[in-house]
Protein backbone atom coordinates (compact mmCIF):
# COMPACT_ATOMS: atom_id res chain seq x y z
CA UNK A 1 0.00 0.00 0.00
CA UNK A 2 2.74 2.59 0.82
CA UNK A 3 4.38 1.81 -2.17
CA UNK A 4 1.69 2.14 -4.30
CA UNK A 5 0.72 5.29 -2.29
CA UNK A 6 4.89 6.82 -3.14
CA UNK A 7 4.17 5.76 -6.80
CA UNK A 8 1.15 7.95 -7.22
CA UNK A 9 2.83 10.86 -5.33
CA UNK A 10 6.03 10.54 -7.68
CA UNK A 11 3.55 10.90 -10.72
CA UNK A 12 1.35 13.82 -9.73
CA UNK A 13 4.93 15.49 -8.65
CA UNK A 14 5.93 14.63 -12.14
CA UNK A 15 2.89 16.05 -14.28
CA UNK A 16 2.54 19.31 -11.64
CA UNK A 17 6.57 20.34 -13.25
CA UNK A 18 5.91 19.17 -16.72
CA UNK A 19 4.43 22.53 -17.62
CA UNK A 20 6.63 24.53 -15.94
CA UNK A 21 9.71 22.99 -17.61
CA UNK A 22 7.86 22.99 -21.22
CA UNK A 23 7.46 27.10 -20.36
CA UNK A 24 11.17 27.24 -19.66
CA UNK A 25 11.74 25.44 -22.74
CA UNK A 26 10.02 27.90 -24.69
CA UNK A 27 11.05 30.59 -23.06
CA UNK A 28 14.49 29.29 -23.61
CA UNK A 29 14.05 29.30 -27.32
CA UNK A 30 12.44 32.83 -27.57
CA UNK A 31 15.17 34.32 -25.83
CA UNK A 32 17.60 32.62 -28.40
CA UNK A 33 15.73 33.59 -31.41
CA UNK A 34 15.77 36.91 -30.23
CA UNK A 35 19.18 37.18 -29.39
CA UNK A 36 20.04 36.09 -32.90
CA UNK A 37 17.92 38.37 -34.88
CA UNK A 38 19.30 41.65 -32.57
CA UNK A 39 22.64 41.77 -31.86
CA UNK A 40 23.66 39.91 -35.30
CA UNK A 41 26.53 42.21 -36.97
CA UNK A 42 28.54 42.22 -39.47
CA UNK A 43 32.67 43.51 -40.12
CA UNK A 44 32.72 47.14 -38.92
CA UNK A 45 29.30 46.87 -36.38
CA UNK A 46 26.52 46.86 -38.24
CA UNK A 47 23.58 45.93 -37.11
CA UNK A 48 21.10 43.80 -39.04
CA UNK A 49 18.20 45.05 -40.42
CA UNK A 50 14.84 43.68 -39.43
CA UNK A 51 14.20 42.64 -43.23
CA UNK A 52 15.69 38.59 -43.77
CA UNK A 53 18.43 39.81 -46.97
CA UNK A 54 20.54 38.17 -48.85
CA UNK A 55 23.81 38.94 -47.61
CA UNK A 56 25.77 41.72 -46.62
CA UNK A 57 28.98 43.89 -49.00
CA UNK A 58 31.52 45.37 -47.80
CA UNK A 59 33.15 48.44 -48.97
CA UNK A 60 36.29 49.23 -48.62
CA UNK A 61 39.09 52.23 -49.71
CA UNK A 62 42.31 53.97 -49.26
CA UNK A 63 41.67 57.61 -48.08
CA UNK A 64 43.93 60.43 -48.56
CA UNK A 65 42.76 63.46 -47.46
CA UNK A 66 44.79 66.85 -47.28
CA UNK A 67 45.76 67.95 -44.40
CA UNK A 68 43.85 66.10 -41.52
CA UNK A 69 45.78 64.61 -38.82
CA UNK A 70 44.87 61.89 -36.48
CA UNK A 71 42.32 63.50 -34.65
CA UNK A 72 39.69 62.45 -31.67
CA UNK A 73 36.29 62.17 -31.46
CA UNK A 74 35.89 65.25 -30.15
CA UNK A 75 33.58 68.56 -30.55
CA UNK A 76 36.07 70.28 -31.93
CA UNK A 77 37.17 67.34 -34.19
CA UNK A 78 33.26 68.01 -35.66
CA UNK A 79 33.33 71.40 -35.87
CA UNK A 80 36.06 71.10 -38.13
CA UNK A 81 34.29 68.54 -40.09
CA UNK A 82 31.75 71.12 -40.85
CA UNK A 83 34.74 73.42 -42.75
CA UNK A 84 36.64 70.38 -43.55
CA UNK A 85 37.16 71.02 -47.74
CA UNK A 86 38.10 66.94 -48.47
CA UNK A 87 34.65 65.50 -49.13
CA UNK A 88 33.43 61.87 -50.79
CA UNK A 89 30.49 60.09 -51.16
CA UNK A 90 29.59 56.61 -51.59
CA UNK A 91 26.29 55.87 -52.98
CA UNK A 92 24.63 52.65 -54.05
CA UNK A 93 22.23 52.09 -57.59
CA UNK A 94 20.84 49.51 -59.39
CA UNK A 95 21.73 47.78 -62.91
CA UNK A 96 19.30 50.65 -64.39
CA UNK A 97 21.14 53.60 -62.81
CA UNK A 98 18.12 54.34 -60.27
CA UNK A 99 19.86 55.66 -56.87
CA UNK A 100 18.98 53.68 -53.88
CA UNK A 101 20.64 55.27 -50.95
CA UNK A 102 24.09 56.71 -49.57
CA UNK A 103 25.69 55.16 -47.39
CA UNK A 104 28.48 57.28 -46.48
CA UNK A 105 28.89 61.52 -47.36
CA UNK A 106 30.80 63.34 -45.33
CA UNK A 107 29.13 66.37 -43.28
CA UNK A 108 30.13 69.42 -44.89
CA UNK A 109 28.80 67.92 -48.77
CA UNK A 110 25.57 66.88 -47.07
CA UNK A 111 24.96 70.13 -45.34
CA UNK A 112 25.41 72.16 -48.79
CA UNK A 113 23.46 69.61 -50.48
CA UNK A 114 20.72 69.47 -48.07
CA UNK A 115 20.65 73.49 -48.29
CA UNK A 116 20.46 73.44 -52.28
CA UNK A 117 23.86 74.24 -53.26
CA UNK A 118 26.18 71.95 -55.52
CA UNK A 119 28.82 70.70 -54.01
CA UNK A 120 32.12 69.31 -55.80
CA UNK A 121 30.42 66.01 -55.41
CA UNK A 122 28.48 67.01 -58.66
CA UNK A 123 27.74 63.46 -59.49
CA UNK A 124 26.49 62.56 -56.13
CA UNK A 125 24.27 65.89 -56.13
CA UNK A 126 22.70 64.60 -58.81
CA UNK A 127 22.37 60.97 -58.67
CA UNK A 128 20.79 61.34 -54.96
CA UNK A 129 17.93 63.99 -56.20
CA UNK A 130 19.38 67.05 -54.96
CA UNK A 131 18.79 68.80 -57.98
CA UNK A 132 14.96 68.43 -57.76
CA UNK A 133 14.80 69.32 -54.65
CA UNK A 134 13.85 66.69 -52.72
CA UNK A 135 12.43 66.20 -49.32
CA UNK A 136 15.57 65.18 -47.29
CA UNK A 137 13.67 62.12 -46.55
CA UNK A 138 13.27 61.07 -49.46
CA UNK A 139 17.32 61.15 -50.46
CA UNK A 140 18.20 58.13 -48.08
CA UNK A 141 21.97 59.23 -46.95
CA UNK A 142 24.11 58.23 -43.67
CA UNK A 143 26.41 61.43 -42.93
CA UNK A 144 29.69 60.84 -41.35
CA UNK A 145 32.37 62.67 -40.09
CA UNK A 146 35.60 63.37 -42.34
CA UNK A 147 38.03 59.89 -41.33
CA UNK A 148 41.45 60.44 -40.04
CA UNK A 149 41.36 56.67 -41.30
CA UNK A 150 43.89 55.86 -44.49
CA UNK A 151 41.61 53.09 -44.82
CA UNK A 152 37.70 52.97 -44.64
CA UNK A 153 35.46 50.15 -44.52
CA UNK A 154 31.13 50.76 -44.81
CA UNK A 155 29.09 47.83 -44.48
CA UNK A 156 25.33 47.21 -46.47
CA UNK A 157 23.06 44.45 -45.88
CA UNK A 158 21.29 44.80 -48.89
CA UNK A 159 18.15 46.44 -47.43
CA UNK A 160 16.09 49.76 -47.91
CA UNK A 161 17.10 52.85 -45.65
CA UNK A 162 15.20 52.32 -42.93
CA UNK A 163 15.93 48.19 -43.01
CA UNK A 164 12.39 47.36 -43.56
CA UNK A 165 12.57 45.63 -47.21
CA UNK A 166 15.24 43.18 -48.77
CA UNK A 167 16.46 44.21 -52.17
CA UNK A 168 16.26 41.39 -54.85
CA UNK A 169 18.99 39.20 -56.29
CA UNK A 170 20.77 40.74 -58.88
CA UNK A 171 23.83 43.15 -60.14
CA UNK A 172 23.66 46.53 -58.14
CA UNK A 173 26.61 49.63 -58.75
CA UNK A 174 28.56 51.36 -56.17
CA UNK A 175 30.10 55.13 -56.90
CA UNK A 176 32.52 56.94 -55.00
CA UNK A 177 33.11 60.26 -55.70
CA UNK A 178 35.58 62.52 -53.93
CA UNK A 179 36.73 66.09 -54.11
CA UNK A 180 38.41 68.99 -52.26
CA UNK A 181 36.13 71.61 -51.59
CA UNK A 182 34.85 72.60 -54.91
CA UNK A 183 37.06 70.55 -57.04
CA UNK A 184 36.39 67.40 -58.30
CA UNK A 185 39.54 64.57 -57.00
CA UNK A 186 38.11 61.15 -58.25
CA UNK A 187 35.02 59.48 -59.28
CA UNK A 188 35.21 54.72 -58.87
CA UNK A 189 32.40 53.14 -60.09
CA UNK A 190 32.20 49.18 -60.00
CA UNK A 191 29.67 46.51 -60.01
CA UNK A 192 28.70 43.38 -57.61
CA UNK A 193 26.14 40.98 -57.51
CA UNK A 194 23.88 39.96 -54.56
CA UNK A 195 22.87 36.24 -55.23
CA UNK A 196 23.85 32.74 -53.53
CA UNK A 197 27.55 33.04 -54.35
CA UNK A 198 30.12 35.45 -52.73
CA UNK A 199 31.48 38.25 -55.30
CA UNK A 200 34.75 40.48 -55.22
CA UNK A 201 34.71 43.56 -57.37
CA UNK A 202 36.99 46.33 -57.84
CA UNK A 203 36.01 49.41 -59.13
CA UNK A 204 37.51 51.69 -62.09
CA UNK A 205 38.01 55.23 -62.33
CA UNK A 206 36.10 57.21 -64.39
CA UNK A 207 37.65 59.90 -66.28
CA UNK A 208 41.61 60.81 -64.95
CA UNK A 209 41.99 60.99 -61.41
CA UNK A 210 44.67 63.70 -60.31
CA UNK A 211 47.83 62.24 -58.60
CA UNK A 212 47.42 61.92 -55.66
CA UNK A 213 43.71 61.43 -55.40
CA UNK A 214 41.75 61.55 -52.53
CA UNK A 215 40.47 57.85 -52.64
CA UNK A 216 42.46 55.12 -54.32
CA UNK A 217 41.50 51.24 -54.52
CA UNK A 218 38.14 51.15 -53.71
CA UNK A 219 36.23 47.76 -53.91
CA UNK A 220 33.56 45.54 -53.04
CA UNK A 221 32.80 42.53 -51.24
CA UNK A 222 29.53 40.27 -51.16
CA UNK A 223 28.91 37.59 -48.29
CA UNK A 224 25.59 35.66 -48.72
CA UNK A 225 23.96 35.34 -45.65
CA UNK A 226 23.83 31.47 -44.76
CA UNK A 227 27.49 31.66 -43.61
CA UNK A 228 27.13 34.79 -41.34
CA UNK A 229 23.08 34.80 -40.21
CA UNK A 230 21.13 33.68 -37.33
CA UNK A 231 18.21 34.03 -35.81
CA UNK A 232 14.79 33.74 -37.75
CA UNK A 233 16.40 32.85 -40.98
CA UNK A 234 18.77 30.76 -39.71
CA UNK A 235 16.07 28.69 -37.70
CA UNK A 236 13.66 28.54 -40.77
CA UNK A 237 16.58 27.76 -42.89
CA UNK A 238 17.27 25.02 -40.73
CA UNK A 239 14.02 23.68 -40.20
CA UNK A 240 13.49 23.52 -44.47
CA UNK A 241 16.63 21.62 -44.49
CA UNK A 242 15.29 19.12 -41.89
CA UNK A 243 11.71 18.94 -43.61
CA UNK A 244 13.51 18.21 -46.82
CA UNK A 245 14.80 14.98 -46.08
Amino acid sequence: MKCTEVGKAGRIHRQRRLPFFCLALVSAFLILLAAGCGIQRTPGGVMRPGAETLGYTVFRLDWQPVGVDKRQDTALKQARDRRDPNQFALWIENDRREYIRTLAVTEEAARQAWDGYSTGLNRWFINAGFLGRQQWKDINAAIVPVPADTRLQYTWYGDSFNGSEALPAGTYRYCVEACYGKEPSAYYEGVFVMGDRPDHSVAAVVGIAPDPALVRNVTADFVPDRSAFFGIAGFKKSLKAFLSR
